[in-house]
């Protein structure tokens, strides 16, 4: 559940604050005693690849590399020194082109479209952290004197800490040879594998030894925000970490972000930014084949981003920081995305986020979220709140700590073809106690946030053997409720019910009619009879093992001897056109595309 408007710092009278933003530290500013900056970053240490690319350079492109001279003139043997003189000089709509290196700067707000890509085949970083020398032994721990670098420690919602992470919201940050270290709240507590900055003395700790590694600390709290000016500027092939971003959205929210129409980032990397990797607040945005890799808060965060394409990247390990993930949570997430009509979100990895996989909420509308893979996820893979119409087809949702999809209090969303695997419970139908009018935006597209006329079609689910929790799951948490389970789903058809064994679990359905009338289905049989639902469903009894190809390896296609191979009901034609695939009598039940059963 999100925080109403009010306390959500992302929004104040219903603008995104982004353009107002004041800049982080370029890379003009001076640096704190001890830090190395004139050496030529020719390595990357973090063991994070960008993809492989090898972009065609136009003629009269600006070239950059670590070794370069900001006086040159910009040439393949003559490059520029920073990407910020770069982007300053590159003409309206021009390339600059990163030779391979790290590049540890931020600039101002970029206000003009342009192409920011890497020489063919190479490898360019451009990072929050500078390297740290001048180290001292302490004791059992060892310091660095004169740190000057002051970074935000009230910069987030108190309410969304999880006390057993109370430095979450802390942007600092410390690497070693590339891996990241825990930070500590006193000097007392600095053990191997962990930091503390003390603030009033202007003191940095490490404890583990700094001797003969690579020390690195975020200094610069986000590389660029794209201003309005900036539509249709292209990012690709490039990587961005440790960042020192703050969690609340007023102040350098995200490593990159964008308030301009019309951008592409493609082939990217958003690794290790203390907050979010990537903030969209402009429509017809296009995220795709790009890795967003333990953020602390989120991997990409969206607002008003109305026709944002999010297609085929993989988020993994975000809300590494361990925001709280219950109770008034804001934003911890693979994906999170708000206000938005008609996002397209197609065949994204959502893989071991300590959080939601994807996360839709606070009025979305029209989303289609399909072949997407949600796997091991913390809360739920797949999660449509207080919004309205969505087509989920064709996904994976398995081993998730809660849910595999969650709808709450969202009307008219379509679940077809979808398999759900060895998570908490699968399905949950829901309606929170929130009305569309503490929300200006969604009340004036007219949303009820209310679950009604959810249809589910040939739908794979499959039992944890640790679960005792119903396949499906309904409840009106309104007060006073208004809205039945038979409201909530009215129509569902063709579906699959494999149960771990005869017995688990106990209850197959939850049937919500009132507070104190609840349907405890223990088969299908009995939920078909009372309901008239599931005509052509089959229930079967058996593991994850017994029913795919490889699961162990998130290979979820049925296996061909399997009942849920085919057995599904024909694909309403705008489904199968959404899918890619042809109307057949007869598919297979659960997933068809996508990540997971390709």
């Amino acid at each position: 559940m999100v925080v109403l408007v009010g306390a959500v710092t992302i929004v104040v009278g219903g603008r995104l604050l982004l353009v107002d933003l004041p800049r982080a530290m370029s890379s003009e500013s001076s640096e704190p005693p001890g830090v190395d900056t004139s050496r030529a970053d020719r390595a990357n240490t973090v063991p994070v690849a960008i993809p492989t690319t090898d972009y065609p350079i136009p003629p009269g492109s600006l070239y950059v590399s670590p070794a370069g001279n900001d006086s040159a003139d910009g040439g393949k043997d003559t490059p520029l020194r920073t990407v910020g003189a770069a982007l300053d000089r590159v003409p309206s709509g021009g390339t600059v082109v990163l030779r391979a290196g790290v590049y540890r700067e931020s600039v101002d707000g970029l206000g003009k479209p342009f192409i920011l890509q890497p020489y063919p085949g190479e490898q360019a970083w451009i990072s929050g952290a500078d390297v740290v020398t001048g180290w001292v032994a302490d004791g059992s721990t060892w310091r660095h004197d004169n740190w000057d670098v002051q970074l935000c420690h009230s910069c987030f919602l108190p309410n969304i800490i999880d006390p057993a992470y109370p430095q979450a919201g802390f942007p600092d940050m410390v690497l070693i040879n590339g891996q990241p270290l825990r930070q500590v709240g006193s000097r007392d507590k600095v053990q191997a594998g962990t930091f503390f900055v003390d603030q009033s003395r202007h003191v940095l700790y490490v404890g583990t030894s700094p001797a003969g590694k690579t020390v690195e600390s975020a200094v610069r709290t986000q590389f660029a925000v794209l201003d309005s000016g900036a539509a249709g500027a292209v990012i690709r092939g490039v990587g961005f970490r440790s960042f020192a971003s703050n969690q609340d959205y007023k102040d350098h929210p995200a490593m990159v972000s964008v308030n301009a129409r019309k951008v592409t980032f493609e082939k990217d990397v958003f690794l290790g930014s203390a907050a979010t990797g990537l903030l969209i607040a402009q429509p017809d945005a296009t995220i795709s084949s790009s890795l967003f890799d333990r953020n602390g808060l989120a991997g990409i965060v969206a607002n008003k981003a109305d026709n944002i394409r999010i297609v085929g990247n993989t988020m993994v390990g975000n809300n590494a920081e361990h925001f709280a993930i219950s109770g008034d949570s804001v934003g911890a997430a693979g994906t999170k995305i708000t206000r938005t009509k008609r996002p397209y979100i197609a065949r994204n990895i959502f893989r071991d986020n300590h959080s939601n996989g994807w996360w839709c909420d606070l009025g979305c509308s029209d989303a289609v979220v399909i072949g997407n893979l949600a796997s091991g996820n913390q809360v739920n893979g797949l999660f449509y709140e207080i919004s309205a119409r969505a087509l989920v087809a064709s996904n994976v949702m398995a081993g998730n700590a809660k849910l595999g999809l969650k709808i709450s209090s969202s009307d008219n969303v379509r679940v077809v073809n979808n398999t759900m695997v060895g998570n908490q419970s699968n399905l949950g139908v829901y309606n929170d106690p929130r009305g569309p009018d503490s929300d200006p935006y969604s009340n004036g597209m007219g949303q009820v946030w209310d679950s009604r006329n959810t249809r589910l079609l040939n739908n794979l689910m499959v039992g944890d053997v640790d679960s005792d929790q119903p396949f499906v799951i309904t409840a009106d948490y309104k007060n006073p409720p208004r809205t039945s389970a038979a409201q909530m789903i009215v129509a569902s058809d063709g579906g699959c019910y494999v149960r771990a064994n005869a017995h688990l679990p106990s209850v197959l359905v939850s049937w919500w009619n009132s507070p104190s009338d609840v349907d405890a289905y223990g088969s299908l049989a009995q939920w078909r009879q009372a309901t008239g639902l599931e005509a052509h469903g089959q229930e079967l009894t058996g593991g994850p093992g017994d029913v795919f190809v490889n699961p162990g390896a998130l290979n979820f296609r049925p296996q061909p001897s399997s009942p849920a191979a085919h057995g599904g009901q024909p694909l309403p034609s705008e489904v199968a056109s959404a899918l890619g695939l042809t109307t057949t009598a007869s598919p297979a039940r659960g997933a068809l595309v996508g990540p997971g059963v390709d």
